[in-house]
């Protein structure tokens, strides 16, 4: 019967293809160039003034084109087009100018309202081409499963002056070692098309590999996220989570542990049904869970189950003068304990 595979080399057997074709670990959301890039969310108020600007750089050495689709926020389609990249090359796209330039009817795909407010909110993909070769061997974009581009998004409110970056979701393409193959479960690093996947399996069997130097295999596996809050005093100061996930769910949601500074704590219960979900944590966080200073601040235990699944912390800050300033980051990933 199967049962465990030993990896005394992991960085050596985890995947196949020789040094160059992966800059990272299938399986883990690490920022290496690759085949898919994902901008895991845009947010923009219809009548607002904050845009994305996504770019892409090119690390190849020869022209690559990429495929963009725009999806809604539960990853269904709206708007296609075709970019084209020189060596070395940087590409990017204000999303505010692109939606005023779509077809009225991919507009309202990613058109909903919330809160009384009108937002275009979704997601995009940006696809490296690569045609397979009647040749052999094959190319060298081939050999390396067309794992050349990086993605970069840039979150900015003009009026205000302020900005806020992030990393792209980058996502590897390769073939995972036989010795995977040969656990009880198979692979659970990629999906079926070969492009890796961020469940709770594929890190259990990541962290079993490196701590373990064996893949079991076993027990249910969710995934808890670990955030850091501060939300300041000043009127339109704000805070929130955004969670990306692999599948639509209408009965998903997420469990909240919310702790103060003095570790006093108040648990709730998050609906999130779309592929794209926002929290204003505003709407979570007690008033009562306040610092000596007059701040809300503490820390936030999110539980999940084992799906696919990447969380941001967005905050924004305003000062006493009306200094506006903003940042966001990925949050803390972790298996259930």
């Amino acid at each position: 019967m199967k049962f465990r595979v030993f990896l005394p080399l992991l960085g050596i057997l985890l995947v196949v293809g020789g040094p160059a074709a992966f800059g990272g670990i299938l399986g883990y959301p690490d920022d290496v160039p690759a085949r898919r890039v994902v901008v895991p969310f845009f947010n923009l108020e219809v009548n607002g003034a904050e845009d994305f600007l996504v770019t892409a750089v090119n690390t190849f050495s020869q022209d690559i084109n990429v495929h963009v689709i725009v999806y809604d926020r539960n990853t269904e389609y709206a708007y296609n087009f075709y970019m084209k990249f020189t060596p070395g090359d940087v590409e990017g796209f204000s999303m505010r100018t692109l939606i005023g330039n779509m077809p009225g009817v991919s507009r309202q795909k990613i058109l909903m309202e919330e809160g009384g407010r009108e937002y275009y909110r979704g997601e995009i993909t940006l696809d490296v081409m690569v045609i397979a070769s009647e040749d052999d061997p094959p190319t060298l974009l081939e050999q390396i499963y067309g794992n050349v581009l990086l993605g970069y998004v840039y979150w900015i409110d003009v009026p205000t002056g302020s900005l806020a970056t992030f990393n792209a979701l980058h996502v590897q393409r390769g073939v995972v070692s036989e010795l995977f193959s040969e656990t009880d479960k198979g692979n659970r690093l990629t999906d079926e098309d070969g492009y890796e996947v961020f469940t709770a399996d594929a890190l259990r069997d990541l962290q079993d590999a490196v701590v373990l130097g064996t893949v079991p295999q076993t027990g249910f596996n969710g995934l808890d996220f670990f955030a850091r809050y501060f939300i300041p005093s000043t009127e339109g100061s704000e805070a929130s989570l955004i969670l990306w996930t692999d599948r639509r769910d209408e009965t998903f949601g997420l469990t909240l542990l919310v702790y103060d500074e003095a570790e006093n704590i108040v648990s709730t219960f998050v609906s999130a049904p779309h592929q794209v979900n926002i929290y204003d944590l505003r709407e979570g966080i007690p008033a009562a869970f306040v610092n000596p200073d007059g701040h809300r601040a503490g820390w936030i235990h999110v539980r999940s189950d084992g799906r696919g699944a990447v969380m941001w912390m967005r905050e924004r800050m305003v000062g006493f003068d009306g200094l506006v300033m903003d940042g966001i980051r990925r949050v803390h990933r972790d298996l259930a304990r």
